[in-house]
């Protein structure tokens, strides 16, 4: 590991560059390094005006192993694995532009230290391990929270059935393993916490299923999500798309006990028939559907705190392909998690803006009482933090050259601990020109 610059030539490099700055807001560019090195002070990257603006400084940067493995493009938050007060995180590299045909890989890395906390293989090249990420409670009654991946192009017995891995988020060793129904199902490609379906006491989770058609043998399906208990990964509800609800399964995000039985619900996207779904955690029944409100609407999905005042978690939904405004400029809105009714929308204004490409949800930083949201265009850009209110930008953090497809991760966690401030992992994967890269990402320290 090389020796760190000093954090004030940081500053100074970035303040005294013109080209850094942006209608009088300084952007802060902070230079590629080593895996897991942190700075020693943390490094302001956006001030804005305003006695409640918010600030933001990067904490820390990680990078993959490997050209092409596009590290960073999914994230998750993982909890405190470790037990040192800090959230920490999980980040995939599905290494499916590697020159050498490879199982994809994720890692669980200490959000203090920068250390691998844990490593996670897939068992065949090109399987795409790690697309989908999320940590759910403790399982194993271990007192530590468990770490779920999809590897949607797993091939064990059934070609491109897919596949989902539970590990112990203490240990790393697998707790258990659910193939997809038959070939080509593509099991994996989303998974969504649900909270404890069958009343066992042990939190369960759901995983989506595109059913694209790999072959021309293969006949594409609609998509489905099965519910799996969290202590045995045993199925607790199928719920299937159809011709309607296209691509059903694509994006997974949690909701509250929506229609009153006692059991937390889900919201599923269908984005080839522009709809989101609000199903029933107890039978999979569709409860509300929600539609039309787009191009691309549900191509992302994330739970967001209360964002109206009903006490009830909300949900973000991004049509990044909306052309409302200008073509492609895209959209995110914002809905109630209780009644599915629109609450906002916040429309991209830039031809290709892309606005919803990738969205996560934030607490409350301006002081209004509304939760913030994080967004990145789809294909890379600036991180652009949004009021939740009204939508106008609250700070922005640019990418250096390196860094390319700044954004196509995001992932949002605080301190289990409550002592330190809501951090945001940035991913930047280096899809396209550079796919030399191996990729990487950013943790940003968000404070009020």
């Amino acid at each position: 590991m090389r020796p760190l610059r000093p954090w004030n030539e940081y500053r100074d490099a970035a303040m005294n560059d013109s080209s850094q700055r942006l209608s009088g807001i300084p952007r802060i560019h902070i230079q590629l390094m080593h895996k897991a090195i942190f700075l020693l002070a943390l490094v302001t990257l956006v001030a804005t005006c305003g006695p409640a603006a918010p600030s933001a400084d990067v904490f820390a940067q990680y990078t993959g192993t490997t050209a092409g493995d596009l590290f960073g493009e999914p994230l998750a938050p993982a909890g405190d694995l470790n037990g040192d007060g800090h959230p920490d995180w999980l980040a995939g590299g599905t290494q499916r532009l590697t020159q050498k045909i490879q199982p994809g890989y994720v890692q669980a890395l200490s959000g203090l230290g920068g250390e691998p906390l844990h490593t996670f293989h897939g068992h065949s090249g090109h399987d795409r391990f790690g697309t989908a990420l999320i940590s759910i409670e403790d399982v194993d009654g271990d007192g530590v929270r468990e770490i779920a991946v999809g590897a949607p192009y797993a091939n064990q017995g059934r070609p491109d059935a897919g596949s989902v891995y539970l590990f112990s988020g203490r240990t790393g060793s697998p707790l258990w393993t659910v193939h997809g129904e038959r070939g080509g199902d593509g099991l994996g490609v989303a998974l969504g916490p649900l909270g404890d379906l069958d009343q066992d006491g042990i939190p369960d989770l759901a995983v989506g299923a595109l059913q694209p058609a790999m072959s021309p043998d293969r006949d594409a399906g609609p998509g489905y999500v099965l519910a799996l208990s969290g202590a045995t990964g045993e199925q607790l509800f199928l719920a299937r798309g159809d011709e309607e609800t296209r691509d059903f399964g694509r994006e997974l995000a949690p909701l509250g006990d929506v229609d009153g039985d006692g059991l937390p619900d889900l919201a599923v996207s269908a984005p080839a028939s522009q709809a989101v779904l609000y199903v029933s955690g107890r039978t999979g029944k569709t409860l509300q559907r929600l539609e039309d409100l787009g191009a691309g609407f549900g191509e992302t999905l994330a739970a967001t705190p209360d964002a109206n005042g009903d006490t009830w978690p909300d949900l973000l939904v991004g049509a990044p392909l909306d052309s409302s405004k200008a073509p492609l400029a895209g959209a995110v809105h914002v809905f109630s998690g209780l009644d599915g009714s629109s609450l906002r929308v916040f429309r991209g204004t830039q031809r290709g803006e892309r606005l919803g490409g990738s969205l996560a949800a934030l607490n409350d930083l301006d002081a209004d009482g509304i939760p913030e949201i994080a967004v990145a265009r789809s294909g890379g850009g600036a991180l652009r933090i949004l009021s939740g209110a009204q939508g106008q930008e609250l700070m922005r953090l640019e990418p250096t050259q390196e860094q390319h497809d700044f954004g196509a991760g995001l992932a949002s966690a605080g301190s289990e601990s409550g002592q330190h401030p809501p951090h945001l992992a940035v991913g930047f994967p280096g899809i396209g020109p550079k796919e030399n890269s191996s990729g990487g990402l950013l943790i940003v320290v968000l404070k009020r």
